[in-house]
């Protein structure tokens, strides 16, 4: 049995949680009606800076969380994605099938790079 089960089951229930709260807290009012949101994606931000941002700092911590999530997905994808084409594209010639393993992260950091640079 694959343990990312329990992982997605708190995620995605931590977001049926935020998303309940936010309708439980707008229930009388609805931002969208009012003209207040444009999209439904804003109800989240909109709700951290309406309820919460009399705490000072929380909407920050709100803010560079989402930020930190963002750029460690980016970050991983990028490298899953070098050490993917170093195993299906670069092994299959003989010069890279001798190298030393300083010579491949060398490899796979350029890849890497030049993946980012892409994107």
């Amino acid at each position: 049995m694959s343990y990312n089960v329990f992982g997605v089951f708190v995620i995605y229930f931590s977001i049926f949680i935020c998303g309940l709260i936010a309708y439980a807290s707008f229930a009388g009012c609805d931002p969208m009606l009012l003209g207040i949101l444009k999209r439904k994606e804003e109800i989240l931000p909109y709700f951290v800076m309406n309820k919460m941002g009399s705490i000072p700092g929380l909407p920050g911590i709100y803010v560079s969380a989402i930020i930190s999530g963002l750029l460690s997905t980016l970050s991983s994808l990028t490298n899953s994605n070098a050490a993917q084409i170093w195993r299906d594209f670069c092994l299959k010639f003989e010069h890279f099938q001798t190298a030393s393993s300083s010579y491949a992260t060398l490899v796979n950091k350029i890849i890497c790079k030049w993946n980012k640079f892409l994107h």
